[in-house]
């Protein structure tokens, strides 16, 4: 018997509902289709209560979805703020972060700073400067991060001097010596080397704001990074271990299951709570409970009540994709556990993986584009080395700091599970269409189990042929990507980067290229090897094929070296060459004289773009000085890419005069700390221009035959 499983359901449908239709109904009229429920006679009493729980849920998505639309703080200038600390401060690099909620929302703050002595129940005081939600904006990418994670604002503080401790709130006080603990095992997982560092703090306390660099990366592309977010595989893992222990020590199974609930709640409270972290525990305390209570149980029941309480805690968590995979990979396994029960350990083990593999490629496709045809047997050597980092890594906070060479060792054995890279296949955006008809597959594969493996050809999801010409400026922040479609091919003038901690070529840029439907670069430009503009090429040389990289200049940087290693075909060009993609003809009008060296912005690789359609000019960070060397190629031309980010040593009054754009794009971030861009380069851009558009008020920007649209509504000069 399943009971909750079609309430569940309802919830969830009323949930949904109540976010995109933004529908909500006065109080009274689901409490009296509630009442109804309960008092009308059986053959009405289903109807009503689901209808009542329809209501429900879809007013407290709807009303919760009104509360986080609002911007609480103004971006781009600092603000003061009190409220109370949620969780135990993260360390990275110098830097606290500080989840807070106050009277506006719940906040993210980084500081500049090791802040100590707080813990979660604090009431402090605080100033900040705060991002805009609104950007990066980039057409077709959807993020709805801050209407599940709560989170109304993201900020940064330039001191830990602006914070102070006001008071403590009861009872998260009883709970200070155990934070306390945890705050000093923080600190000193702070000052292990980046990368070790960061799977450390994410598996022992449940922190992944140190979790950054190339190492995430690896684990991304090796299909177990959803290993370092406590969630139901660890406690799964935690409950077994601890059972295990606890048969030895303890007669009777009902003392042992207490027990092994006290100990999860102890864990709980040391990990703090989180989403996953939530939703993994009440499923683990349901069942205890439940053993407790009957001899026998639902686990369909269980995991219907998990995610009515999570929907209830939070009603628009089903946004998660981590909810999405948590509730769906749960029911997989659940139907096809009974296949599995007689076979041996390890085998039964690789099967369950196999599943939940299998249950978790439609959305994992959907969300993240990225599946690792050995994630099954990755998962199952993730799951023997974690135990081994969290116990060592234990002892060596403790006093035996000999201990860390091992648990360097163990933790590059987890991120060396990248290496067979044909393996890992990167998609295009899939559409829930196709997401739903493979679950539609899973479902039958239950009764026909030969169907299931037919998941795979999602794989095979196309690049989109549905080319047009156009230039797309993408909106990466402070930085440069210009995305040109010459059908049949496309390509892609720098990769933007340098946004601190974030991967602005994995999280960004890729994704924007993803929701074009694209799977394929017939080239890459990098313009100079700064970071802004060639700080996420080596993600998308990873995650999309690319026929050849062009650059101008053999640079001394590591980065110049990482990204030409990763190139299929690097090839460096010169003032004066030319070449054909698809139906553009491209001239590199610059770099001129080239210096030996780090790279400048004088290397920048100028391309004069021109197809039937539009003519394109893209400067990189090219200054006065090589806009003169290129007047004498120049004319008037549909599109200016204008250089250094709208910075007054570019844009100059000859060089304007001579190119008289329709449109000049300028990239930069907003409230950028350079100014950019300047009022002087933007006085004569708009002197000569037909149209000035900015990435940091528009978003991206699309120019083709039917002229512009822009990502966010804004001016246009």
């Amino acid at each position: 018997m399943t009971p909750l499983l079609l309430p569940a359901l309802t919830l969830l449908a009323g949930s949904i509902a109540g976010f995109h239709l933004w529908v909500h109904y006065p109080v009274p009229l689901f409490l009296a289709a509630l009442a109804a429920g309960l008092f009308l006679p059986k053959k009405w009493r289903n109807f009503f209560l689901l209808a009542g729980l329809f209501m429900l849920g879809e007013t407290l998505a709807s009303q919760r979805r009104g509360a986080l639309l609002r911007e609480p703080f103004p971006p781009g200038i600092y603000q003061d703020f009190k409220g109370r600390l949620l969780r135990t401060p993260e360390y990275y690099k110098g830097k606290t972060r500080l989840l807070i909620k106050t009277p506006k929302g719940e906040i993210s703050v980084t500081v500049k700073g090791i802040i100590e002595g707080m813990v979660p129940g604090d009431v402090i005081e605080g100033s900040s400067s705060f991002y805009s939600r609104a950007h990066p904006c980039n057409f077709g990418v959807r993020n709805y991060y801050h209407f599940y994670s709560g989170i109304s604002a993201f900020g940064a503080s330039k001191s830990k001097l602006f914070f102070r401790k006001r008071g403590t709130s009861f009872p998260l006080s009883l709970l200070k010596p155990l934070y306390l603990l945890k705050q000093r095992a923080a600190l000193k997982i702070s000052h292990l080397p980046p990368g070790y560092s960061g799977v450390v703090s994410a598996l022992l306390l449940g922190q992944r704001y140190p979790l950054t660099g190339r190492l995430p990366s690896s684990l991304r592309r090796a299909g177990v990074y959803h290993l370092m977010a406590i969630s139901g595989t660890h406690i799964a893992l935690l409950t077994y271990l601890l059972w295990l222990v606890l048969s030895l020590l303890l007669p009777g199974k009902r003392t042992r299951l207490m027990f092994l609930a006290l100990s999860l709640l102890l864990f709980y409270l040391w990990v703090e709570p989180s989403p996953s972290v939530n939703r993994a525990t009440s499923m683990a305390l349901l069942v205890i409970i439940g053993k407790l209570l009957w001899r026998d149980i639902s686990f369909l029941n269980i995991i219907s009540a998990s995610l009515i309480l999570s929907l209830f805690s939070n009603p628009l968590a089903f946004l998660s994709p981590g909810f999405q995979l948590t509730y769906w990979v749960s029911l997989g396994l659940i139907l096809f556990a009974p296949m599995f029960k007689n076979l041996p350990f390890f085998s039964k083990l690789f099967a369950f993986s196999s599943v939940a593999f299998l249950f978790s490629l439609p959305i994992t496709l959907h969300h993240f584009h990225r599946a690792n045809l050995l994630s099954p047997l990755n998962n199952l050597i993730g799951l023997g080395l974690i135990p081994g980092i969290i116990f060592l890594s234990t002892l060596a906070l403790a006093g035996a700091s000999f201990l860390w060479p091992a648990v360097y060792f163990l933790v590059h054995l987890l991120s060396s599970l990248d290496k067979l890279d044909f393996l890992n296949l990167s998609l295009p955006s899939l559409p829930w269409g196709a997401v739903f008809a493979a679950m539609a597959i899973l479902l039958l594969a239950k009764k026909k189990p030969l169907l299931a493996p037919l998941v795979l050809l999602l794989l095979l999801y196309p690049q989109s042929k549905n080319l047009k010409p156009e230039v797309i400026f993408l909106d990466v922040g402070q930085g440069d990507a210009v995305l040109v479609k010459c059908p049949p091919a496309v390509f892609l003038y720098d990769t933007g980067g340098g946004r601190g901690r974030a991967d602005v070529g994995e999280f960004i840029t890729s994704r924007a290229l993803w929701a074009q439907g694209i799977r394929k670069l017939n080239a890459l430009f990098i313009s100079h090897f700064h970071p802004d503009h060639a700080g996420g090429a080596e993600a998308i040389l990873r995650n999309f094929k690319v026929e050849a990289l062009y650059y101008s200049k053999k640079a001394d940087s590591p980065l110049f070296r990482r990204t030409t290693s990763l190139a299929k075909r690097a090839i460096s060009l010169k003032k004066g060459d030319s070449l054909t993609i698809g139906s553009c003809r491209i001239k590199v009008l610059g770099p001129g004289k080239l210096e030996p060296g780090p790279p400048r912005n004088s290397d920048s690789l100028v391309l004069l773009v021109e197809s039937p359609d539009f003519s394109l000019l893209l400067t990189g960070d090219m200054e006065r000085e090589q806009e003169m060397e290129a007047l004498p190629y120049l004319k008037p031309i549909t599109v200016l890419k204008v250089a250094h980010h709208g910075s007054n040593t570019s844009s100059s009054l000859e060089f304007l005069r001579k190119t008289r754009p329709r449109y000049s794009v300028i990239s930069a971030g907003p409230n950028n700390p350079y100014g950019f861009p300047s009022p002087r380069a933007m006085e004569r851009l708009r002197r000569f221009s037909g149209m000035v558009l900015l990435t940091s008020r528009c978003g991206a920007v699309k120019i083709g035959r039917r002229g512009t649209q822009t990502c966010l509504p804004c001016p246009r000069w």
